[in-house]
């Protein structure tokens, strides 16, 4: 495993992180960006930061994230392998960009803003959500227990997409979203 607190931002200078345990992170409302190409993290749980960037080789499992007490509660997750969630994670904006699949649905997972890519795309949202620039090349589903709404960018899915919002609104308006088709759950 992997531990790292600190009362300021955590870096990443030369080299790369490889971890085949747990990594978890605490830096209070500051930065943490470990972006090197050939970092190899199992798993990485967030206990406090603030704008939080990783980039993983391979494929990475989110443990519990909570981005709630910093300034803009940022989530970049750059991969090139299946992006998981394990545990809650709670950010104001989310951007995940991977060639495998994306599945975000741990309960508890609460993310109101997303920028996604990646083959099968799978989000689950405690409250409402909105999409931003989301390329699927596979399938898209999205469940939320709140609206379903389109921030800036397109929506582009090569495979069936499946929105479910309870009662609540979905609308997805932007002219140039790209859906092979669509199926609306309650």
């Amino acid at each position: 495993t992997l531990g790292v607190t600190a009362a300021g931002a955590i870096t990443q200078g030369a080299g790369d992180i490889a971890a085949t345990g747990a990594t978890t992170l605490t830096a209070g409302d500051n930065a943490i960006t470990l972006t090197t190409g050939t970092n190899d993290f199992s798993s990485v749980a967030v206990v406090s930061g603030d704008v939080v960037q990783v980039t993983d080789a391979n494929g990475v499992e989110l443990g519990a994230i909570d981005l709630s007490g910093g300034t803009t509660g940022t989530l970049t997750v750059n991969a090139s392998g299946a992006v998981t969630d394990s545990g809650a994670v709670t950010a104001t904006t989310t951007a995940v960009t991977t060639s495998g699949d994306i599945t975000l649905d741990a309960q508890g997972t609460n993310l109101s803003t997303y920028t996604l890519s990646g083959a099968n795309v799978a989000l689950t949202s405690s409250g409402a959500l909105a999409l931003g620039d989301t390329t699927a090349t596979g399938t898209l589903g999205v469940t939320a227990a709140g609206a379903i709404t389109q921030g800036a960018g397109d929506i582009a899915a090569t495979g069936a997409t499946t929105l479910t919002a309870g009662d609540n609104a979905i609308t997805l308006t932007t002219g140039t979203n790209d859906f092979s088709s669509v199926a609306v759950g309650s």
